[in-house]
């Protein structure tokens, strides 16, 4: 279900920061968003970043995704690009024992705003992905708290 690029062949990055990465390689949606949700993710180059493109039939929105590893400032990279303009890049780290955190601060309408987003990758091959932000120093308030999931691969026709 999960398409992982086979292990013989070394990437870029050193296996470690490799696996952070590889679990997020996939065809992916989100339970209830089957029929429009859809997020691929493949690998970019010599396993050097993982590239996933999203669209959503319901609101036809669009987006390009990079992750990947800064080996010069030895942080983990986020960046995404919207059909509708606009962008964002943020900076992670590992988070327990496979996972990722990635942290960011922009400042908005409503103030300074403060943001981690945690990708844990579990052992039923589902990816939970939560956001929490916070305004002006403020609490910490969930965002987002929901799972990717696997898309169920097409039978072939009989």
């Amino acid at each position: 279900m999960l398409l992982v690029a086979a292990p013989a062949a070394a990437g870029v990055h050193p296996p470690e920061i490799e696996a952070r990465l590889a679990w997020l390689v996939g065809d992916w949606t989100v339970p209830g968003q089957e029929r429009t949700y859809r997020e691929t993710c493949d690998w970019y180059g010599d396993r050097a970043f993982v590239e996933c493109s999203s669209s959503d039939s319901s609101d036809g929105s669009q987006s390009r995704s990079v992750l990947g590893y800064s080996k010069a400032d030895a942080h983990f990279t986020y960046h995404n690009y919207g059909n509708d303009g606009r962008s964002r890049s943020e900076f992670g780290f590992a988070s327990g024992e496979r996972g990722l955190v990635f942290i960011d601060q922009r400042r908005t309408a409503t103030g300074w705003v403060r943001s981690t987003t945690t990708l844990t990758p579990l052992a039923d091959g589902r990816i939970h992905f939560q956001r929490a932000r916070s305004v002006d120093g403020g609490p910490w308030q969930a965002t987002d708290d929901f799972h990717y999931v696997p898309r169920p691969t097409a039978s072939p026709a009989p």
